[in-house]
């Protein structure tokens, strides 16, 4: 799913940033600036449009699954909340009892969180971990001095070579 390729790669230090990658290309797609001089004679007007209709059709169904999840986490914690004031079972705004719980944890599992089911605080620090990463590279890159200092301000590295 869009959340696992999210988890999995996006969030984790040592992969590259694929969900990201994926939703920049298709919003180029679907807004039409992946056309080119060197496009043209590849592609015509009518396979044009179609391309950036499916673009979008994609982003949208990435995007519904990203909300489908927010939707199962507000009611898994409202459902762990009901349980331990008392109540039994999570419900939907249709009255059916859900257990869409199951979904989350396993991905949860899948992604090497350590809770059972992930917390997007979580998920955003893990995200922040990773781009704070990605500036301590950069940085050293640049200026190598500033680079070190910076890992070293954000935890990366230690003045301690048995860490």
């Amino acid at each position: 799913t869009a959340l696992e390729l999210f988890l999995n790669f996006d969030c984790d230090v040592d992969e590259k940033n694929i969900f990201e990658r994926m939703v920049d290309c298709l919003s180029k797609i679907a807004q039409g600036k992946y056309t080119s001089l060197e496009h043209s004679n590849l592609i015509q007007p009518h396979q044009e449009q179609e391309l950036k209709a499916l673009a979008l059709q994609a982003l949208v169904t990435l995007m519904g699954s990203i909300v489908d999840w927010a939707r199962r986490m507000t009611e898994e914690k409202e459902g762990l909340f009901n349980k331990s004031n008392g109540g039994d079972a999570i419900q939907d705004p249709d009255g059916i009892d859900s257990d869409d719980g199951d979904d989350i944890r396993s991905i949860a599992t899948s992604a090497g969180a350590s809770s059972a089911v992930p917390v997007p605080s979580n998920i955003v620090s893990q995200k922040q971990r990773k781009l704070e990463l990605q500036i301590g590279v950069n940085k050293f890159n640049m200026k190598p001095k500033r680079g070190i200092e910076y890992l070293k301000q954000n935890g990366f590295i230690s003045d301690n070579p048995m860490d």
